[in-house]
């Protein structure tokens, strides 16, 4: 009773909305939120959420990155942005599972070779305790190829990081300048539906929590905001200051859907460009680059 003021302040707190479902049930009429924009001036970002790939959809959900072809899309899609992307681009996946079975089929498809001749391939793979010397590696072959032109053959112009959404590179680190140009998202990060801590967690709320005007449940939007916050946090660390410029490249047809990209901070969904075609996705992205070298 004594307490006359609440501040929560964050940078990653989107979507906010469960915070105030959920804490603040009480006082929603007395709740202010303000949220600034970016420190970079819009031209200096490129958010695009690609919805196909050169032959097929983009359905990276448990059951859509089993049907073939799916996971070479990665391939085709990450060969192409190292054609076109100086310096270094950092590749989310859903789960470290997800990273290993998408770069087992791109070793055997050939992909992995010819994107390692463009750009030095480094993994951060499960179990692996060397993150640091991961890192120090990585950032050593952007600066050494610094000043190099993007061309295709054995021309190697950088480097390109596999990481996991959630895990140690997504959060905390700090991807600016040229170690992180193109920030690239696989899929969505839903956990495991069967896990009995979450499925109390959302028996819990929608017991206490009344649903949506849009009819989802309390339980369902947790959910869906569990996801996202993985997504904001990852696709926030290569803009790091006001002169830094990047790409951000949402890969599935999820990302069309209001209900997702309505959950992307505000500073990137003001300018989300939607893309069915890679081919112009990469040309967008290719004119983005040529007017800031």
């Amino acid at each position: 009773r004594e307490c006359r003021a609440v501040v929560l302040a964050g940078g990653t707190m989107e979507p906010v909305g469960e915070v105030q479902q959920q804490l603040l049930t009480s006082s929603s009429r007395e709740v202010k939120l303000f949220s600034c924009g970016h420190v970079i001036p819009p031209h200096n970002l490129l958010p695009l959420a690609l919805s196909h790939g050169t032959k097929i959809e983009l359905d990276f959900s448990f059951e859509g990155r089993k049907k073939p072809g799916t996971l070479q899309e990665v391939g085709n899609i990450l060969l192409e942005m190292c054609q076109i992307v100086p310096g270094g681009i950092v590749c989310f996946f859903p789960s470290y599972q997800s990273l290993t079975d998408c770069k087992n089929v791109l070793q055997k498809s050939g992909h992995l070779d010819k994107i390692s001749r463009l750009k030095t391939v480094f993994c951060d793979e499960a179990g692996c305790k060397n993150t640091d010397s991961v890192l120090e590696h990585y950032t050593k072959r952007i600066y050494s190829a610094k000043g190099t032109t993007g061309a295709s053959g054995s021309t190697n112009t950088g480097a390109i990081l596999l990481s996991v959404l959630g895990g140690r590179m997504s959060e905390g680190i700090n991807f600016s300048d040229d170690l992180g140009r193109c920030v690239v998202v696989v899929g969505l990060p839903f956990a495991n539906p069967s896990d009995p801590v979450l499925q109390e967690k959302m028996r819990y709320l929608n017991a206490t929590i009344e649903s949506t005007e849009e009819g989802r449940t309390p339980g369902q939007t947790y959910y869906e905001n569990k996801c996202m916050k993985s997504v904001n946090q990852a696709i926030g660390r290569a803009i790091r200051h006001a002169n830094d410029y990047a790409a951000i490249l949402l890969l599935d047809r999820r990302y069309s859907s209001s209900r997702i990209n309505k959950k992307l901070p505000a500073w990137i969904r003001a300018h989300l460009q939607q893309s069915s075609s890679l081919q112009n996705a990469s040309q967008t992205i290719q004119q983005f680059f040529k007017e800031r070298l």
